[in-house]
């Protein structure tokens, strides 16, 4: 049979991995290595797998869409990523559609008792709801518009990752606007840069995803407007693609790097080590870690030119950047394109402004600046939740949701994140005095509670069933690397093959991840 298309309902699974993206096919890859014999499906929204990097326009890549992570950073273990040399710059970035086709040869090359991991996934199915009754998992999902139909498993992995939900702004209006409103999640299958009728765009959000859609529209003949929330993040940082460093062939190379994250933007995850202690606790040690960053957010500015680019719009000073390197208080990316500044500098109008409301053709700035456009493309990021869990599961299964939470849990976990919030500032001072919040966060929404996931996997509830993980939402550069160990903490825990420590000890190492 093919994934779940011939599958009976009451035929009960091994396991049912909920994502198609780097993060699910590698736990699908792993728990099928350790079970080669195990009934496995995958179930996936879109019509192919990767997530982000899903092949063709259909889906989610688009023509000049690249890679922010480097060739040698990508591709799992057990298969080398090589792209075409003409897919790679000379950085080592590559073309976001040769990953596309990385993936859908590896689940093809793939296989465990005589079924390839392409033949375990339903493509086109958005599942509807999780619950658990008499120890099995039951899986709802609807493909298209057919009658909803459901899975029994023994175990769930859930990996729909970070960028599966858009953050959709609310704009005053829009019922009202005549033209297409469109999210980067659609983006790229909805083809808008191919419309004749479309002249103007208007792109909304600070970060990569609205730089590269900014660009691709001016690419595309379009005019453009770009808008920046004032009351939001701000512009992101957009930093170069080259290395600073010699041995590393782009600055991706060099985040990944231990040292880097010992030194430049600390996780505080690690060991309290001198060099740690130097960095952050002497005066010395804090001068100079202050040296290097206003050198690197210095040299980001220099080469974007803010201030005298030649043949730059007025506006083109509004992207200037505020972003805090040690706080990360705004969106940061890659300037992949060798003419990303001039090409943005001479044909974007930027403003740093709030929107009031939609017209039927404009959108109408707080400063009442009517701004007439054909379509609005939003880059606002995604949400952190769960669609397919009740608020009650969330709660019991540590997510984030839009609810409080309830006051028992509320008393159990304040005074835990109160004391890590100590000893983190102790270890790191500077903390003590972040930038100003703004007032609106865009995607993240300070009153909802955050993942409370032991090591971004487990659920404290499940523990002792040992039946759902979570992969894919620890927020860490290497994604791909990242994804493979996850796969394999995930199996073992499952398997039961993890030993754990005390509850008391899981919550304290769960307070001190929410601190940080």
């Amino acid at each position: 049979f093919r994934g779940l298309n011939t599958m009976a309902a009451t035929e009960v699974l091994d396991l049912v991995v909920i994502g198609g993206g780097t993060s699910g096919i590698a736990a699908a890859r792993f728990y099928l290595e350790i079970h080669p014999e195990a009934q496995v499906v995958i179930v996936e929204r879109d019509g192919a797998v990767g997530g982000v990097w899903g092949k063709d326009c259909e889906e989610r890549t688009f023509d000049g869409f690249k890679s922010q992570g480097s060739v040698r950073t990508g591709g799992f273990s057990d298969v080398p990523f090589n792209p075409p040399a003409e897919n790679v710059d000379e950085n080592n970035f590559y073309d976001a559609k040769t990953m596309s086709v990385y993936l859908e040869e590896y689940i093809d090359s793939h296989s465990y008792a005589g079924r390839t991991l392409r033949e375990r996934v339903t493509f086109n199915a958005t599942v509807k709801s999780l619950e658990k009754i008499a120890g099995l998992w039951t899986i709802k999902y609807t493909i298209a518009s057919k009658e909803d139909s459901a899975l029994l498993s023994r175990k769930v992995i859930v990996s729909t990752g970070s960028t599966s939900i858009p953050n959709m702004p609310t704009l005053a209006g829009s019922s009202t606007f005549k033209g297409p409103i469109v999210h980067t999640l659609n983006f790229a299958r909805s083809k808008i840069l191919l419309n004749d009728s479309i002249k103007t765009i208007t792109v909304i959000g600070g970060g990569k995803s609205a730089a590269d859609m900014v660009y691709q529209s001016v690419k595309a003949g379009k005019q453009v407007s770009w808008i920046i929330r004032k009351s939001g993040k701000g512009p992101g940082g957009f930093v170069a693609d080259k290395s600073p460093l010699g041995s590393y062939r782009n600055i991706t190379e060099l985040a990944v790097t231990r040292i880097f994250s010992a030194v430049v933007i600390p996780s505080g995850l690690g060991p309290d080590t001198w060099l740690s202690s130097f960095l952050f606790r002497t005066k010395l040690g804090r001068w100079l870690h202050g040296f290097v960053e206003r050198a690197a957010n210095e040299q980001t500015k220099q080469a974007a030119r803010y201030d005298d680019r030649p043949g730059a719009r007025a506006g083109f000073k509004n992207l200037k950047s505020e972003m805090n390197a040690f706080f990360l208080t705004s969106p940061a990316g890659m300037a992949h394109h060798d003419d990303f500044w001039d090409t943005i500098a001479q044909n974007v109008d930027i403003h740093r402004e709030d929107i009031a409301h939609l017209t039927t053709h404009s959108v109408i700035l707080t400063s009442a600046t009517e701004i007439k456009t054909d379509a609005i493309l939003t880059a606002t990021g995604f949400r952190e939740t769960f669609p397919f869990f009740t608020t009650t599961q969330s709660i019991a299964l540590d997510l984030p949701h839009a609810q409080p939470l309830p006051p028992t849990e509320q008393n159990q976990w304040a005074p835990l994140e109160a004391h890590a919030t100590t000893k983190i500032l102790q270890r790191f001072p500077r903390l003590a005095n972040p930038p100003t919040i703004p007032p609106s966060l865009g995607d993240i929404s300070k009153s909802n509670p955050p993942y409370r996931l032991h090591n971004a996997t487990i659920p404290l509830s499940d523990i002792p069933s040992r039946s759902i993980a979570f992969t894919g939402y620890a927020n860490i550069p290497n994604m791909f690397a990242c994804s493979e160990i996850n796969a394999i903490y995930a199996t073992a825990y499952l398997d039961n093959n993890l030993s754990l420590p005390s509850e008391a000890v899981l919550r304290e190492t769960i307070a001190k991840g929410v601190s940080l």
